[in-house]
């Protein structure tokens, strides 16, 4: 640093000092005297002076009152800049340090704060994919509290889950021993029941018939047909009771025929002829499609669609008309629809109509009789086939009972000139 100091005996500089009269000075010197430049227009303050000397200098300068001295101070503008650059470059370090410590510290806290919440995450895929024993450790130390309070409440709400499973579980265990101990007992029951019952109906028709002479009496013979009758229907009864107990074991296997859809469909309408007639009721029988052959359990589809028209003319309107139809679908299946026009069934019994014992609440369907075995073995049996029971019905209009089954069931005709050919 070059100090520059005025001396004692020379006034302050005038307006008329010249760059000539200014003394050389060399760097690193001290100088007391007369010093005459023209950089003082003011009482005190900064200036850039650059006299004889070779370096550019930054000078602070004041006067002193009074005598009118005045006291410089200057330094080289490169020893500024120096320094300037080394302040400079130390604190783009200190940035680039700091910097760098923030991002540690943000990875760090971030781990932190990241593993906890991955750890519950694949803990509840881990759940979701049926393991139920899944827990998050949260033995590890830093853990945030409110992260370490999610840890807890999942692994509170996995023993939650775990418990009802567990629960579950032993429920369905007990339900399905419910469910082989009460097939095991219809089977029994069923079985101890069809031996007997075969043998009343045996000999109350005997009886009935008078084959082995009169009865002497005509009220003895009216009773043995009601006897007769009561006798096969309870039969019928035990039969959809040892079918369904049947089909809820799995024990129910179908004895696949070809034969015509049409036929069997003609047979039930004939079995039910008698009581129709007592009612009134008339039933049409309709084929648009011609002789529909199909695969499957003859007997089966022959009781189902029994069971479909004895429940027309059980439930129809007396003196009213049923129509018993097959016709092919659209997609190549076949089609057995039996039509009544009686009370018909209200929408929020359609389901409840196909669960086994259940029946619709009107008064004309508690006044006639039945176990509401029918429907729901109808259901099953079409489902056996593949095929399904669809229900469409309206109050006051009838109701419509169709056996859908599935288009690989069906079996194509040979052409009458293939049948000629052949012959």
């Amino acid at each position: 640093m070059t100090q520059l100091s005025t001396g004692s005996a020379t006034p302050s500089a005038s307006p008329s000092t010249k760059a000539d009269d200014v003394t050389p000075l060399a760097s690193n010197s001290t100088v007391t005297g007369p010093l005459k430049i023209d950089v003082m227009p003011v009482p005190s303050g900064v200036t850039a002076i650059s006299p004889v000397l070779r370096e550019t200098m930054l000078a602070g300068f004041t006067s002193v009152p009074g005598p009118g001295w005045g006291v410089m101070v200057a330094q080289p503008i490169g020893e500024l800049m120096a320094s300037a650059a080394r302040s400079r470059s130390s604190a783009v370090s200190v940035f680039a340090f700091g910097l760098l410590a923030a991002a540690l510290i943000g990875c760090r806290a971030a781990m932190f704060l990241v593993w906890p919440v991955q750890r519950v995450i694949d803990a509840a895929r881990a759940m979701s994919e049926g393991d139920p024993n899944v827990r998050v450790d949260i033995r590890q130390r830093f853990i945030p509290k409110e992260l370490l309070t999610l840890m807890r409440g999942f692994n509170a709400m996995a023993e939650r889950v775990s418990e009802a499973r567990s629960a579950e579980a032993e429920a369905r265990q007990a339900a399905e021993k419910a469910s082989r101990s009460k097939t095991e007992f219809l089977n029994t029951v069923t079985h101890e029941l069809r031996t007997p019952l075969n043998a009343i109906i045996g000999f109350s028709d005997i009886l009935a018939s008078g084959r082995h002479g009169p009865l002497g009496n005509e009220r003895y013979r009216e009773a043995a047909e009601d006897v007769h009758l009561a006798s096969r229907h309870l039969l019928a009864l035990t039969n959809d009771l040892l079918d369904l107990a049947r089909m809820e074991a799995g024990q129910f296997a179908l004895s696949e025929t070809v034969f015509d859809l049409d036929e069997v469909t003609s047979r039930a309408v004939r079995f039910v002829e008698i009581e129709a007639h007592r009612r009134g009721t008339r039933i049409d029988a309709c084929h648009p499609d011609g002789p529909l052959t199909v695969t499957g359990d003859e007997r089966i589809l022959f009781q189902s669609t029994l069971n479909l028209v004895v429940n027309a003319v059980r439930y129809g309107r007396e003196g009213g008309t049923i129509i018993v139809s097959t016709s092919r679908s659209k997609d190549g299946g076949s089609r057995i629809e039996i039509r009544d026009d009686g009370p018909g069934i209200a929408p929020e019994d359609l389901e409840r109509v196909l669960r086994p014992f259940e029946r619709t609440k009107s008064s004309e369907s508690l006044k006639s009789p039945g176990s509401g075995l029918g429907l729901p073995i109808v259901s099953r049996l079409a489902a056996l086939h593949g095929g399904r029971l669809e229900l469409a019905s309206a109050v006051g209009v009838g109701t419509t009972a169709t056996i859908h089954l599935p288009a690989s069931r069906s079996v194509a005709l040979p052409e009458p000139d293939t049948l000629k050919s052949a012959a």
